[in-house]
């Protein structure tokens, strides 16, 4: 990625986000992303202004593991590709009252990713680590529950399993997402994650 120059690498990025805007990324499947990453290869607005850069079989992977990877990351505000989407979730502070209720604050400076994770606070003085993320990521966020309890064995982190659907998981996802937090000593929820028009881009 670093033999892109930054105006290309911004061109491209900003041609890229009005398509993933456009097809909703985060909601495809697999099998149509990789149709999507052939058209973007094939745009003369991105493959085309990349190829004097990377070599032909470089340029689907560095689409798929530099801008696209990174979309979701940009809806949730994090990462530097937030400025080229039009869209965002819903804020941090919406999506905790959304799992826990109103009387639950972020703590300031405390959102991290990878997975998406932060501690709130209630006016009681009581405390939660909370983590959330796709039903695809289930491991990555066992694993740093796993993590955030070697740290501190005497809290409980929350494990938020976030929906695009107004549907609640299918029953069987649930039970086993319930099976691995109550292995590792984490609460399991779930809740919608929802995505709106960025406010800062509008």
């Amino acid at each position: 990625m670093a033999s892109v120059p930054d105006d290309v690498r911004r061109e491209v990025a900003a041609r890229l986000y009005t398509r993933l805007d456009a097809l909703r990324w985060e909601e495809l499947s697999d099998r149509k992303k990789s149709v999507e990453y052939g058209k973007f290869v094939a745009d003369p607005a991105v493959g085309g202004r990349l190829a004097p850069f990377l070599g032909a079989d470089r340029i689907r992977v560095w689409i798929k593991d530099g801008p696209a990877k990174e979309y979701v990351r940009a809806l949730e505000g994090v990462g530097s590709y937030v400025e080229y989407t039009r869209r965002a979730y819903t804020s941090h502070q919406d999506f905790i009252a959304s799992v826990l209720g109103d009387g639950w604050v972020v703590r300031e400076g405390s959102v991290e990713d990878k997975p998406m994770r932060c501690w709130v606070d209630s006016a009681d003085k009581d405390s939660k680590f909370v983590i959330w993320g796709d039903f695809r990521g289930l491991k990555d966020l066992i694993w740093q529950a796993v993590l955030h309890r070697g740290e501190d064995v005497g809290s409980v982190p929350v494990v938020v399993i976030a929906r695009r659907e107004v549907a609640p998981l299918p029953k069987a996802d649930r039970a086993y997402a319930e099976t691995l937090c109550g292995i590792v000593g984490a609460e399991c929820q779930e809740s919608r994650r929802m995505v709106v028009i960025n406010p800062e881009q509008g």
